[in-house]
């Protein structure tokens, strides 16, 4: 367990992605799931500026706070609940901007910290 927690945090110095592990007696499966291996992921963290929005399939459009001011830097498609897509397209209603290419624009004035691995 310390070689595997060892070498997890060198990962991290190094930036890579993470680790897998599996059981010492587990084979590996082309194709296959096992619940023998785990993947250990280091994500980022960023904190963005959400400049705009789609709704099918739900996507936010964000920019870096330290990037050009208002650039589109990544859409974010993924760890959103149901409970916070309804209670930011409530809000997003009220700072709409203009609609493009199927993005709904919106105000820079809502925050989100994102985790992303690459």
């Amino acid at each position: 367990m310390e070689k595997g927690t060892a070498l997890f945090k060198l990962t991290a110095e190094q930036g890579l992605e993470g680790i897998v592990a599996k059981h010492v007696y587990s084979r590996y499966e082309l194709n296959t799931r096992s619940k023998y291996v785990l993947k250990a992921k280091h994500f980022r963290q960023m904190d963005t500026v959400i400049l705009g929005y789609k709704t099918n399939p739900f996507a936010l459009a964000v920019a870096h706070f330290e990037t050009v001011r208002n650039k589109p830097i990544a859409v974010i498609e993924h760890g959103v609940t149901m409970d916070q897509k309804r209670a930011f397209l409530a809000v997003a209603k009220g700072i709409h901007v203009n609609k493009s290419d199927g993005t709904q624009w919106i105000e820079p004035v809502l925050c989100c910290r994102v985790q992303y691995l690459e």
